[in-house]
């Protein structure tokens, strides 16, 4: 559920950002920050997520370099997040 609720306003925030809607009521209304930067869609996921690490030892468990190789890739998938928003200014992404 709370993986649900981030990828929801994560969601938004992508659709508010590469300004998907053509209709300028929607696109101004997903603008708002406070539609998805709010602590529904983002606070609780990552209090959860420590909760449940907290209280459940089966992460814990993964080897260090599992652990570098998700790094790696959570960094690659930023830079190329990046470069793109870079590349193609006329999307305005970032």
């Amino acid at each position: 559920m709370t993986f649900t609720l981030f990828i929801i306003g994560v969601l938004i925030q992508y659709l508010a950002s590469y300004h998907v809607f053509s209709k300028p009521i929607l696109d101004k209304f997903v603008n708002y920050t406070f539609i998805h930067r709010n602590f529904l869609f983002l606070g609780f996921p990552f209090f959860y997520i420590g909760y449940f690490i907290k209280n459940s030892k089966s992460l814990v468990k993964l080897s260090l370099p599992v652990l570098i190789s998700i790094s790696i890739l959570g960094l690659g998938l930023l830079l190329g997040e990046s470069w793109y928003n870079y590349n193609n200014p006329q999307e305005n992404g970032g």
